[in-house]
């Protein structure tokens, strides 16, 4: 290898992949703790910049949360560019809060 060679950038994940890599799990084996299909869970490990990633629906993010116990929670569906300006208001350990709308304001 040349030493003047720069390696690729690594890819990053939703934090799932890792997790169930650290766990030698497949997608196979929680995709009925969210409902869906291997399929669907190996498309939500995809690296962001596949086009075939997708992003869970909430119903599967809070699956995901309560299975995990709380190890995988809402913001690490997100790459960490996105991820960065929340991570002193909710950790991705929290669950979804509502949206508190004021009345007041137009």
């Amino acid at each position: 290898m040349d030493p003047k060679s720069k390696a690729p950038p690594p890819v990053e994940r939703p934090r799932l992949a890792a997790w169930l890599h650290a766990r030698s799990l497949v997608p196979a084996d929680i995709a009925g703790v969210c409902g869906v299909g291997r399929e669907q869970v190996r498309r939500y490990c995809l690296p962001f910049n596949d086009p075939m990633n997708v992003m869970p629906s909430r119903h599967v993010v809070e699956a995901m949360f309560d299975y995990t116990g709380g190890e995988i929670g809402p913001l690490d569906w997100y790459p960490a560019r996105l991820r960065q300006p929340f991570a002193g208001l909710a950790g991705s350990s929290e669950r979804f809060q509502p949206v508190r709308v004021r009345e007041d304001v137009q």
